[in-house]
């Protein structure tokens, strides 16, 4: 794969043959896990055969790889062959691997671990020197977008609980949780742990509290205290003690420098992938609630925290405890403590079980102190800097950094000086991160003791009652110590380098940033950082993101250091830094976009349907992707446009495609009308540069892609931007196409609305899209007559939603009159459209009560797809089978029973067969329609073969509620076991009804925590019972009626 990527020319070729040669290889690995113990040895041939033709396959490779760099030249017909030979080598060596059971085995866990898996069970295979699995590298992993670091988090390294299924995970499950974004580096670090021997009073109390199973402890242990005063070590501390032990389910570390960690947007999400790589079945309980609603996966923390982790925590009874840490919470926004975080952690974590515990730490902010107290789930913990307890753990802490040998011989003969060192331990003032910086400076300076003599003198003066004077002070004498301030040239060099790591919007690497700042010249950068060891980390590894030491720092360079004459040269100003790193970030991408081989790239010249979802691009630098996310963020901080305009010009003229590309496969979309308005702003005579045309061609196209990877969120971003282009391109020549395409795209963002719940934005769009219809259908009937019946279908869809049939029946009505007339003119394409129309329009009849009408309809349909399927059977036959099952719901309310019998039976004969192909689609279909049969069988007075039919659809739909534990399965349940109660009543066994019935009854509250207002919605023998509200009125009243009749 690595040389597939070094091509440079024929790239869009080349990158096919890299993602095909992934596919295979992913195929490879599957089949290897599919196979039984008895079918492995023939197994480990097959796969030597294919490592044998892999290897043929590389060399080949390398050999025209080789060619290219010796003629530079080389036709692309050429390549071609060459790709469309190597692939016939690959495909022929696959051919005994593409068999595979109906039903793919299950594997917990991510690739990496499902190939160590897969070298455990062919360890009986592998034992001869001759063995493709042993003397062979491993397969290399394919490139799954989202997977690549995931395991580099301590808290899903930690042991898996045994009693939880030995911590398996279906593949599709790992795909499933990789939709959810992960913020990496929040976890907690082994070195940044309390010394040993310190904190041990509150450590043993935080403890405690963790592990006591007592429901009545508070779930929620807030630590609070003064910046410096050491509750960061704590956090590491108490996580690495519960990691240890297997009680800690995530940990969290808030961080203003970096950008994933400063605000709440992974919160959730990182969490829940944390916990569910702790514990299968929350892991499938999420997916399942992914599968339901992708729309999770980037919508508001809010509905996260509900649908991720509070709803599957709820669901299931886990052995705990089960701990969360989250450290820094006042550096959730950049306001201080998120307010929606906090207004969480006060009201719904009380809901939560109590085995589930969080510990937070913070400053005492005014916001966080009212709002958690008198909170009768949080426990409070200050650290108080001047306590005996904190004050005997500085002197601890003093005296283990004196012990250190290195130290001690840099220090001289006559180290230790008792003076020096209670003198020392008093300027603490009780603050940790004074004293750590303090060691910090004199490990890496010269003449250690004669410096710490310094520091300790009148610039430091004692007693200071504010923190951030004391810790301004002490930066002020390290600053001053590590410089040569008078020196012009150290004093540019200083304010390149740090003004570049402050003003940038996240850490980068020394690497990164020798790259990006093409100003620094000849300035070894790492030479300059050396001198400020003690205020900066990630020094000793340049691929390291190079972060400030506390947050106080850049508090005192950004801010306050401006205010004292003494203290302006360390200045930095953020802003004019940012400005600087705009023209940075734009020279970045035009100096290596056009030579940088990027594999994937292009893919929004393809069409969605050829290639659909976003590949992962592979080749593009840190500095380039830092350049491509944030330079958006810096350029506004221009007040005079003349300077940058010359970069924002050369990037609209030849890289904004890339540009798009690259944001939308390797980070997060955040919208591109913001350069337009960048434009209209501060140069309008170029606002032609953005060129709105092809702008809103891609950013439809990235929308369609966006939401196929469940990106709904930001997939709507971009259909909304496309949109408001297009409505600006209506305004001019052609407005009758134009107009069609805005239509186009607003009924497009009407349903994307629609799937994340915000149905009266959807009613809304739709509407002013269906407008724009009228008037293209009114010029040009035969052309847009078929958007605008989709429209007019999709409009029917959201009135009904809201609750609103009779006007929802009225659309649907015209809809059907619409199709009707297209299916006259082109049956072959639109009899498919006019039987979906028509059995809406059934349902839409029933809901309004013209049951006859509504039966007819239904009839139509079933006649239509009866039609359909002796044609296009794999096309028509799930349609057909819901059809017939609405068809059954008519005709039983019209006492047409054995009728109602024979055509739910074909329903279930239908979903049976469907079942056997697709069983993750098909059998919730599948389970309704044999409770819909049960029901129709007992109504016939056959109760022997009700039962049967309700026990087989319990038993189905139990199956589903426990691999898909969202609201709509256990609704599902609930609903057949109150049909099962039904049966058992019928046939005279009231202790099993009342059971059946009390099962249904306890499945309530976990329904009722969702806050959703379930209909029965597709389930029309239930849709008089409305809501699970009403639902529970009704099973608790039939379960009272029959204890009394018992008594």
């Amino acid at each position: 794969m690595e040389t597939v990527a070094e091509f440079t020319s024929n790239r869009q070729d080349w990158a096919d043959f890299g993602r095909f040669m992934q596919n295979s290889i992913t195929e490879v690995i599957q089949y290897l896990w599919d196979k039984d113990a008895s079918q492995r040895r023939h197994t480990v041939k097959t796969l030597d055969q294919f490592l044998n033709v892999l290897n043929i396959v590389k060399t080949e490779i390398r050999a025209l790889k080789d060619a290219v760099s010796a003629t530079r030249i080389r036709p692309i017909a050429k390549d071609t062959q060459s790709i469309a030979g190597l692939k016939t080598q690959i495909d022929a060596s696959l051919r005994d691997m593409t068999t595979h059971p109906k039903y793919a085995r299950e594997f917990h866990g991510d690739m990496q671990q499902l190939l160590t898996k897969i070298l455990k069970l062919y360890k009986h295979e592998t034992t001869g020197d001759s063995s493709p699995i042993k003397s062979r590298p491993v397969l290399p992993r394919p490139g799954a977008p989202g997977n690549s670091n995931h395991g580099m988090n301590s808290d899903r390294e930690a042991p898996t609980d045994p009693s939880h299924g030995g911590g398996r995970l279906m593949v599709p499950v790992t795909m499933a949780l990789d939709k959810l974004s992960y913020a990496e580096g929040a976890s907690w670090d082994p070195e940044l742990t309390c010394l040993r021997g310190t904190r041990v009073a509150l450590l043993q109390k935080i403890d405690r509290w963790a592990r006591s199973v007592e429901a009545s402890y508070c779930n929620i242990f807030w630590i609070k205290g003064l910046a410096g005063s050491g509750k960061s070590a704590i956090a590491h501390t108490i996580a690495q003690m519960l990691y240890s032990d297997g009680f800690l389910a995530s940990s969290f570390f808030f961080n203003l420098d970096i950008k994933s960690r400063n605000t709440i947007q992974m919160l959730f999400t990182t969490i829940a992938r944390d916990i569910a790589s702790r514990y299968p079945d929350i892991a499938a309980d999420i997916t399942a609630v992914l599968e339901n609603e992708l729309s999770l996966a980037s919508a508001s923390p809010s509905r996260q925290f509900e649908a991720l982790i509070a709803g599957p925590l709820r669901r299931h009874h886990l052995q705990g405890p089960v701990v969360v840490v989250i450290d820094a919470l006042d550096e959730s926004s950049s306001n201080g403590a998120d307010a929606a975080l906090l207004e969480l952690l006060s009201r719904e974590f009380a809901d939560l079980p109590p085995y589930f515990r969080v510990l937070i730490t913070s400053r005492p902010t005014s916001d966080i102190e009212r709002i958690f107290s008198n909170k009768y789930h949080i426990i409070s913990q200050k650290i108080d800097i001047d306590s005996a307890d904190n004050w005997q753990d500085i002197t601890f802490y003093v005296h283990a950094q004196l012990r250190n040998e290195a130290l001690r011989l840099k220090m001289g003969p006559l180290w230790p000086d008792e003076a020096l060192i209670r003198d020392l331990i008093t300027r603490a003032g009780g603050l940790f991160i004074w004293i750590a910086t303090i060691f910090s400076y004199l490990r890496s300076a010269y003449n250690p003791k004669a410096k710490l003599s310094a520091l300790l003198s009148n610039s430091i003066p004692r007693g200071l009652p504010d923190v951030n004077e004391k810790m301004d002070a002490l930066y002020t004498a390290i600053l001053d110590s590590c410089g040569a301030w008078s020196d012009a040239d150290f004093l540019r060099d200083y304010h390149l380098i740090m003004g570049a790591i402050m003003g940038a919007k996240r850490p980068l690497s020394l690497v990164a940033l020798r790259a990006l700042c093409d100003d620094i010249g000849e300035l070894s950068p790492n030479l300059l950082l050396e001198r400020f060891g003690s205020v900066l980390v990630g020094l000793h590894d340049e691929n390291e993101p190079i972060r400030i030491v506390h947050l106080s720092f850049r508090e005192f360079i950004t801010d306050r250091a401006s205010e004292n004459p003494g203290t302006q040269k360390y200045s930095i100003s953020e802003k004019k830094h940012s400005r600087r790193l705009a023209a940075l970030c734009l020279n970045t991408m035009a100096r290596e976009l056009p030579d940088r081989y990027i594999v994937g790239a292009g893919y929004l010249d393809q069409t969605h349907d050829d290639m659909p979802g976003i590949p992962r691009l592979e080749g593009v630098s840190e500095q380039l992707l830092y350049g491509c996310e944030s330079w958006t963020d810096h350029v506004f901080d221009f007040e005079d446009p003349g300077a940058i305009f010359p970069h924002v010009q050369n990037f609209l003229l030849h890289i904004c495609k890339y540009w798009l590309e690259i944001v939308a496969s390797r980070a997060t979309f955040r919208g591109s009308l913001v350069i337009r308005r960048w434009l209209e702003t501060y140069t309008p005579e170029y606002t032609h540069l953005y060129i709105d045309k092809f702008q809103a061609r891609m950013l439809s196209s990235l929308g369609k892609r966006l939401s196929f990877m469940g990106r709904f969120e930001e997939g709507l971003l971009a259909m909304q931007e496309a949109a408001f282009l297009y409505r600006g391109l209506s305004l001019g020549t052609q407005p009758v196409r134009r107009h069609a395409v805005l239509a186009w795209s607003l009924n497009d963002i009407s349903i994307r609305l629609s799937s994340l719940g915000r149905r009266e934005e959807a009613l809304a769009t739709c509407q002013e899209a269906l407008e724009l219809y009228k008037v293209c259908v009114a010029q040009k009937p035969a052309k847009y007559k078929n958007g605008f019946a989709s429209c007019i279908n999709n409009l029917s869809n959201y009135l009904s939603d809201l609750g609103r049939p009779e006007e929802g029946l009225k659309m649907c009505q015209q809809a059907v009159s619409l199709q009707r007339s297209l299916a006259r003119e082109r049956p072959d394409k639109l009899d498919g459209n006019l039987a979906a129309s028509i059995a809406s329009l059934s349902n839409r009849l029933s809901a309004v009560s013209r049951q006859q009408e509504a039966l007819t309809a239904i009839q139509e349909a079933v006649d239509l797809y009866h039609h359909l399927v002796e044609q296009q059977p794999a096309l028509f036959n799930a349609n057909l089978a819901m059809a017939l099952r609405t068809l059954a719901s008519r005709l039983s309310h019209y006492f047409r029973h054995k009728e109602a019998v024979l055509a739910i039976e074909k329903s279930v004969h239908i979903y049976r067969d469907l079942v056997a192909e697709r069983p993750l689609i098909y059998t919730v279909e599948l389970a309704k329609s044999l409770d819909s049969l049960s029901t129709y069988q007992l109504d016939c007075g056959w109760r022997s073969e009700g039962l049967q039919t309700a026990q087989e659809a319990v038993r189905l739909h139990r199956e589903l509620a426990q691999e898909r534990p969202a609201s709509s399965a256990t609704a599902d349940l609930a609903f057949s076991l109150r049909n099962l109660s039904a049966m058992w009543s019928a046939s005279g066994d009231q202790h099993r009804a009342m059971q059946a019935m009390r099962e249904a009854v306890d499945l309530l509250p976990a329904l009722a925590a969702d806050k959703t207002s379930f209909k029965a919605g597709d389930r029309q023998e239930f849709t008089s019972m409305g809501t699970i509200r009403d639902m529970a009125v009704q099973l608790r009243g039939t379960v009272a009626k029959r204890q009394a009749r018992q008594a």
